[in-house]
């Protein structure tokens, strides 16, 4: 494709990579989580937003087997993400 067609459609916000796109809303869903919340432990039953449980539930069974690059696993870290979230997960 053209670069002018790329910078035209990228001026009105086309999204050319889908799938990076959508693991950065899922990691800021999960930063607005940690702000309002204190924390990164989106419970299991987590019914406010089904996306984000299920993001996250990916994270974890990407970072058991080595999925996750350098680049995410470091952004996640940077917010306190729990990668054994079993062992964290707070005391109710």
């Amino acid at each position: 494709m053209p670069d002018d067609r790329m910078k035209r459609l990228g001026s009105i916000g086309f999204v050319f990579d889908v799938k990076n796109n959508y693991w950065d809303i899922q990691f800021d869903a999960l930063h607005r989580y940690k702000n309002k919340h204190g924390h990164c432990l989106v419970p299991r039953n987590y019914s406010d937003d089904l996306k984000l449980r299920h993001w996250i539930q990916n994270q974890h069974a990407n970072a058991k087997v080595g999925k996750v690059s350098d680049d995410r696993m470091k952004r996640l870290q940077s917010i306190g993400f729990a990668f054994d979230a079993q062992d964290t997960r707070p005391k109710e």
